[in-house]
């Protein structure tokens, strides 16, 4: 990577030992980051960073940059190339001269990179921060960072919000080509869908409206074969699926109409299905909406608890070579027929 090309309005140079001292001045100047994510950093520390690793990575993908007008230094950047997939590319810390903050250099910044990591193919910047952090939230998040899941633990280190965004435009699919490009795959390859792969569509759901915002799903994530053979003993078509998550809502949970106690579980089960349905498009992971299956079997044979109600199945994996669209999948009633302006 030629890491002058990721920044057309300053100078982009690899750190080295004699820089640690720069950098020290540079983090000591953001004492609140290390508020939340203690303890304050030490010239050693920087010194440790310069080389460090996540485990795996090779040396040679790993860049620690900075960013400088002159002899001032800007910004620092912890960079790693294809991880944790080949596609994607890792910020590991990122942080601004605190005299630069709040002119928009820190997006400049990393809305170049993105554009730059792109041009060599990467799809995706991924990063994380300390869940608890409302200044790395809103700076992550106004840069198009969409958070994909959150991680628990004992230390502050451990709880942290993992987000990514597309590096351009051109990998970033319009919604209304997403959605005329899902179709029902019948046919899936026996390739099992990656638990980073099925964390992302979990979140898609997790970010489903619902009615007062109740949130009275349950989904089953059914990934083991003996899980898939009890599920198939519930249902009558078999597409060899390798991902199954059947969508439930909680009827003591959901929102009810006052008028006529109409439950809203039905309609926020059906919006959660179709997130998770599109993220999984997203993903190159094929999926078919099954209406089609025994209730009260599925509830005897994953032992469902009263309140609990399915509503749908969807069946996931990766799309067969025949597991194409139905002749019947491009054909749409004209506008005229199903909207009427009043």
């Amino acid at each position: 990577m030629d890491i002058s090309k990721l920044s057309t309005r300053y100078q982009v140079v690899k750190a080295e030992k004699e820089d640690a001292e720069m950098i020290y001045q540079l983090c000591h100047g953001n004492p609140l980051y290390y508020q939340y994510c203690p303890p304050m950093t030490t010239v050693e520390d920087i010194l440790d960073d310069l080389d460090a690793c996540p485990p795996n990575v090779s040396k040679d993908n790993k860049y620690y940059i900075m960013f400088k007008e002159g002899q001032q230094l800007v910004a620092v950047m912890d960079l790693i190339l294809g991880y944790p997939r080949k596609e994607i590319a890792f910020i590991g810390f990122f942080m601004m001269n605190a005299d630069m903050q709040k002119q928009g250099i820190g997006s400049f910044i990393v809305d170049e990179c993105c554009q730059y990591l792109g041009q060599l193919s990467y799809k995706y910047v991924r990063l994380a921060w300390i869940k608890d952090n409302p200044q790395s939230e809103h700076f992550w998040i106004k840069n198009h960072f969409v958070v994909m899941k959150q991680t628990t633990g004992l230390t502050v280190q451990e709880k942290l919000m993992l987000a990514q965004r597309a590096t351009g435009k051109e990998n970033v699919m319009e919604f209304i080509e997403l959605a005329g490009s899902r179709y029902s795959c019948r046919k899936f390859t026996d390739q099992k869908v990656s638990k980073e792969e099925i964390d992302l569509i979990l979140r898609a759901g997790q970010l489903a409206p619902t009615a007062v915002n109740f949130q009275p799903q349950k989904i089953y994530v059914i990934s083991k074969d003996e899980d898939l053979a009890r599920l198939q003993n519930c249902k009558t078509n078999c597409f060899s699926e390798q991902l199954a998550m059947l969508i439930c809502y909680n009827k003591d949970v959901c929102w009810k109409r006052s008028y006529d106690g109409k439950s809203s579980g039905d309609i926020d089960a059906a919006i959660v299905t179709t997130h998770m349905m599109l993220q999984a498009k997203n993903l190159g992971i094929g999926s078919t909406w099954v209406m089609n299956f025994m209730p009260e079997m599925i509830r005897e044979e994953f032992n469902l608890p009263e309140e609990i109600v399915p509503v749908a199945l969807l069946v996931m994996g990766y799309p067969a070579e025949d597991g194409v669209p139905s002749p019947r999948h491009a054909s749409r009633k004209p506008l005229e027929e199903t909207v009427e302006y009043l």
